[in-house]
């Protein structure tokens, strides 16, 4: 770097300068913050009203929370419906390759990072501050894994002012991450400056230059009412000596530098830089689509403690993009960010504040009364304040009206109508209403409920869409994180979506080809990735509604139709491991399936194909239905002559039995016949 201190190539007074625009543009917008916060926690009453109240009024401040549950069902709707990153190849040889196993190595960065949860801590910074952030980045312990996802303090990151918070890289010139380290750390990431760190810690400890020193932006946590030494302090504190820390900044920006760089059909940009030995920028020059040269954002890192910079280097990540990754709720008009208890803060201090009132006036009474009307006043005033109140006047004054007490009935019902308003502009302006919440409801109608339901899930639609584009961001810098660090064979535990046990899967595998060259199989070095977030739908009722739907179309449809129409519903809808679903549906079905790489052409010739094969097993289909009928026909034939047949036999069967007793009562009587004559000749004799 020259040593010219320019905003083309910054220095040490151009980054305090920066450091120092920030801390006052956003100074008015984190006290704000810091104020949500301490609404969420349920400090609603200032340090100063409480004491107004309990020794000067003789009042206990009643707090009920109301921002508690409305921020908690915004967090656990993002608890429920997380989003799923996945890595979609652009050339068809990705796709078939190394999308699924890209994806997968996604997923495994995340659990081995506790990704979701940091996640869900980031998104919770950003509905209560307004602002969350995660970083990439490399780790260098070798007993972790080496793709990092770290959480970041809110409080600790801040960035261009006259930029938006989503850190796009053309319009933020620099963001910078400031928190208190110990010395003993810092030495150990500089090892080279350690008489710098130490010389500096003794100049920001005592100096009164402005650059070194304290800020004078500060402002104390007001709900800390002990003071204790851990308090926050908003300011631009540069050590603590109590425990002799230190809080550098690490100054991420951006400058213009020519570079040179190969383009790929498949979307992949490799830089040629000037340390890339001649024989691979050859190799690279020659597989490349283009070679070109432009002036574009080179991104670099600075750290610096007070007026001492202990390093000022390129980027040591693979891209030129800032490494952070923000969550964010809402923007005012000055593009600060805010959370949901900014608007919702208000009605709850109302809220509380009417309650108290109510209480306090529950018990309390005005007494007008004139003298003489008893003879002790303390003692009056005491028996009106208990609530089994018997005083003793003297004779013949209430009827004089000399003693009048008044209570705050009306007061109080007043407070309790304008209360329950405060709630429900809450509930609506938060999208935390009643039901959704599952709160009991004066709705009785299904269809209404369900209706109140959406209208709060479509006030969370913005949130939720942010949440989709923070995501986003931090796929496409863990994919590069794992395409830059990844360089060996490398061996990882995943879930087998099919068959529900573990299997291994192998990046960078190493093999001899036929003609003994070696080549990498699974290489995820190699590509070009699309970051793709799946989105879940916010409540149960769409996602059951899609399914009602789905089994009013499959009732009223013929069966032949039935299986082509659950793949096609199922391909329009939202549920988490619909491609499981949909491969065991296509499955059971014998249902092919469909290449989303193929062109308008090519899918009307496969489904010229795919009508002419149904065609023929149709006329198939029908031929062999008729050889079947004429097969039946000929055994009904079989089967009637068979009948007939039997029929004639036993017809000739009954005939000769027939003919058989004919003869049987001919011989009979004959016999008689011949027995009678017998007799007849006998007696003659």
């Amino acid at each position: 770097m020259p040593e010219k201190d320019t905003q083309d190539r910054p220095g040490i007074k151009t980054f305090l300068s920066w450091v120092m625009d920030s801390y006052a543009f956003f100074h008015d917008s984190r006290l704000e913050s810091l104020i949500d916060n301490r609404v969420f926690d349920g400090k609603q009453w200032t340090a100063k009203q409480t004491n107004t109240l309990s020794n000067e009024l003789g009042i206990h401040p009643i707090t009920i929370n109301k921002t508690f549950p409305a921020v908690n069902l915004i967090l656990g709707s993002q608890a429920l419906t997380r989003h799923d990153v996945l890595a979609k190849g652009r050339s068809t040889e990705d796709s078939a390759n190394y999308t699924e196993d890209a994806s997968e190595a996604l997923k495994f960065v995340d659990d081995q990072n506790e990704g979701s949860f940091k996640k869900s801590e980031a998104f919770k910074s950003s509905i209560i501050s307004g602002f969350g952030c995660l970083e990439v980045l490399k780790n260098y312990d070798p007993r972790q894994e080496i793709v990092k996802i770290a959480m970041r303090d809110w409080k600790e990151i801040l960035w261009d002012p006259h930029a938006s918070p989503w850190f796009d890289v053309d319009s933020c010139r620099y963001t910078f991450h400031q928190k208190f380290i110990d010395i003993g750390d810092l030495v150990a990431a500089f090892p080279g400056k350690k008489k710098e760190i130490e010389n500096a810690y003794t100049v920001v400890g005592s100096s009164p230059d402005a650059y070194a020193a304290d800020f004078l932006f500060q402002y104390d946590d007001e709900d800390d009412s002990d003071n204790n030494a851990y308090s926050y302090w908003e300011s631009f504190v540069w050590s603590d000596k109590k425990r002799k820390r230190v809080r550098p900044v690490q100054m991420w920006y951006s400058v213009w530098e020519k570079a040179s760089f190969a383009t790929f059909p498949d979307g992949r940009v490799i830089e040629l830089t000037d340390d890339m030995p001649f024989n691979e920028q050859f190799q690279v020059a020659m597989a490349a689509q283009e070679v070109s040269s432009a002036n574009v954002r080179k991104m670099r890192v600075a750290t610096f403690l007070g007026n001492e910079i202990l390093q000022d280097v390129g980027t040591p990540h693979n891209h030129d993009q800032f490494p952070y990754v923000p969550y964010i709720a809402y923007l005012d008009r000055h593009q600060r960010p805010y959370g949901v208890p900014r608007q919702i803060r208000d009605m709850d201090y109302e809220i509380n504040k009417r309650r108290t009132s109510g209480l306090a006036k529950l018990n309390a009474r005005t007494v007008f009364v004139e003298e003489g009307v008893v003879k002790d006043l303390n003692k009056l005033r005491a028996e009106i304040a208990r609530p089994d109140t018997f005083v003793v006047v003297n004779k013949g004054k209430l009827q004089e009206g000399r003693i009048k007490v008044e209570d705050y009935q009306g007061d109080i019902r007043n407070n309790i109508v304008l209360g329950q308003e405060a709630a429900r502009d809450l509930q609506e302006i938060s999208g935390a209403v009643s039901e959704l919440m599952g709160f009991e409801s004066n709705l009785v109608s299904g269809k209404a409920q369900e209706i109140k339901q959406r209208a709060g899930a479509t006030v969370l639609a913005p949130i939720f869409d942010n949440v989709k584009r923070s995501d986003t961001r931090l796929g496409y810098l863990v994919m590069s994180a794992i395409q830059q660090h990844w360089k060996k064979e490398k061996v990882i535990r995943v879930t087998d979506k099919l068959r529900g046990g573990d299997k291994n899967l192998i990046f960078n595998q190493e093999y001899l080809d036929d003609t003994g060259n070696v080549n990498v199989k699974n290489n995820i070095t190699q590509g070009k990735y699309d970051i793709v977030v799946t989105r879940y739908p916010q409540t149960d009722t769409i996602r059951e509604k899609m399914f009602d739907l789905l089994s009013e179309a499959i009732k009223a449809s013929p069966p032949e139709a039935v299986p082509q129409l659950i793949d096609i519903a199922f391909e329009q809808i939202d549920l988490p491991n619909k491609d499981i679903i949909l491969t065991r549906l296509r499955q059971t079905f014998n249902l092919a399936i469909p290449d989303q790489n193929l062109t308008k052409e090519q899918l009307e010739s496969q489904l010229r194909e795919q009508r002419a094969v149904q065609a023929e097993k149709d006329a198939e289909t029908e031929k062999l239905q008729t050889e079947e009928q004429s097969l039946k026909n000929e055994k009904i034939l079989a089967q009637i002559k068979r009948l007939l047949a039997q029929i004639e036999l036993d017809k000739s069967e009954a005939e000769k039995i027939d003919t058989e007793k004919e003869l049987s009562i001919a011989k009979d009587t004959r016999e008689d016949e011949t027995h009678d004559l017998e007799i007849m000749a006998g007696g003659n004799r």
